[in-house]
């Protein structure tokens, strides 16, 4: 297989992956949210319902509501529409059909005896997830109804899955009023789940950087294998040569093969412009040097920000990590932006998890560059030290931020991006890791002028 195969492989791996991390983003997301819910309301109707927005932002239904199972009976606990009571009459058929386990039914019509009560999400549905979960005292149904047939693939009956189950364990503690005695735990969770959310940040960052990363590659690769493919065809006539003057060597100079072998050699120099391929040679072999070299940077660069993060704090270069992580995001900002360096001479040491770190500046450059509009864009990167502080700002000259929204701009969720262009988890995140860093970040802007972050972190002596 060719390094052009390998590297389209690797782009397919990479977009797959990004699929897989992006359900799991989503099902971090909703736990998450999810949890802010159960710990805020305290109405079981307000919390339900809360959560049917919730599952709407991921999961595409027309109809949702909670049954309540209480001995033989069915009570309908919430319904995100106005739904009548299950009729007592219906109740046990019902009782009888509901499942034990997920059931993902394409078609209702084809459930014989499935009863078209009012109630629930069944009138007017075609098809219906539905999904059992239960808490230590009470036993519930979640019900998803589509006006359409197959509306719930897989992935959306995973989703519903593992929400439910995070929802029935947390329902449980709550129910118990063990709340304070799983202080730890929910602190750990978070940290897990901001741990699962940096990880599947940095996955995203990858498959939407991996089309311009795999052009960038392919630029330095076409051109050293068009220079081999060149100097190949040169090496085929300095073999002549070389054969030629072998040939000479073992020959009287005053023979008639000697005279034949001179003019065979002056042929060659005459038709392949020897002295163009030796110039021409030279250059061959510096411009694939280069091309290497530039994809040995590259590489290297994406190594360092996907390497699987540990936890692991080191002595660390800023400049370093800041210009590695420039190199990979170069392709998606170079069409919109110039980069002007502005870097302290001295070593800018700082104990961190270089992962986490480019991380960051890949959050900060990336919003920096989408922030251009109409203008010719201009990001500015400056290092120096100030006191026992590493500072580092990046500055751009965007639309700015409105004074209104400027102190919201780190909140989890917060974005004002278009719908399904940002997560609104890029400077939440990474405020988390300066914070974590023992560091500070600061914002400021000014409309039509452009932005600056300012990010100062200790610094670390080298050993």
């Amino acid at each position: 297989m060719s390094e052009i195969d390998l590297l389209r492989t690797s782009v397919r791996l990479l977009t797959q992956e990004k699929q897989r991390l992006e359900v799991y983003k989503q099902m971090n997301q909703l736990m998450q949210r999810g949890l802010h819910v159960m710990l805020s309301l305290q109405s079981p109707h307000d919390m339900f319902i809360r959560f049917f927005e919730l599952l709407a932002e991921v999961i595409p239904f027309h109809r949702a509501s909670i049954l309540l199972l209480k001995d033989d009976s069915v009570e309908l606990l919430a319904c995100t529409d106005f739904c009548e009571k299950v009729p007592l009459a219906q109740q046990q058929q019902l009782l009888a059909l509901l499942p034990k386990v997920q059931m993902n039914v394409a078609d209702l019509t084809t459930i014989k005896g499935w009863p078209s009560y009012s109630g629930g999400s069944c009138q007017g549905m075609t098809s219906m997830l539905v999904q059992p979960f239960q808490t230590e005292s009470h036993h519930y149904y979640l019900l998803l109804g589509h006006r359409e047939s197959a509306a719930f693939g897989s992935n959306h009956a995973s989703l519903v899955e593992e929400f439910v189950a995070f929802a029935a364990n947390t329902l449980d503690r709550i129910e118990a009023k063990n709340l304070l005695q799983e202080t730890e735990l929910l602190k750990a969770r978070q940290l897990q789940m901001e741990a699962s959310l940096m990880k599947s940040e940095k996955m995203a960052s990858l498959g939407q950087l991996a089309a311009g990363v795999a052009h960038e590659l392919n630029n330095p690769l076409g051109y050293i294998l068009s220079n081999i493919t060149t100097f190949k065809s040169y090496v085929t006539t300095y073999q002549r040569l070389i054969k030629c003057y072998q040939n000479l060597s073992s020959m009287p100079v005053d023979s008639e093969e000697y005279r034949l072998q001179q003019t065979e050699l002056k042929q060659i120099y005459k038709s392949e412009d020897i002295g163009y391929m030796l110039q021409d040679s030279v250059e061959l072999v510096n411009d694939s040097m280069e091309g290497a070299i530039r994809l040995r940077d590259i590489i290297n660069s994406l190594r360092r920000f996907s390497h699987p993060d540990r936890g692991q704090l080191e002595i660390v270069s800023v400049n370093e990590i800041l210009e590695s992580t420039v190199k990979i995001i170069w392709s998606e900002i170079k069409t919109k932006t110039t980069v002007r360096y502005a870097l302290a001479t001295e070593p800018l040491l700082v104990l961190a998890n270089p992962s986490q770190l480019s991380q960051v500046f890949l959050n900060m450059v990336m919003n920096a560059a989408q922030a251009m509009s109409g203008v010719q864009g201009k990001i500015e990167l400056a290092t120096f030290v100030d006191a026992d502080q590493a500072v580092i700002r990046i500055s751009d000259n965007g639309q700015g931020i409105p004074e209104e929204i400027i102190n919201r701009i780190f909140d989890p969720f917060f974005t004002t991006k278009d719908v399904g262009k940002g997560t609104g988890l890029g400077l939440s995140l990474s405020k988390a890791i300066i914070d974590q860093h023992h560091g500070t970040v600061s914002v400021s802007s000014k409309i039509a002028v452009g932005t600056t972050f300012e990010i100062r972190l200790p610094l670390q002596q080298s050993q």
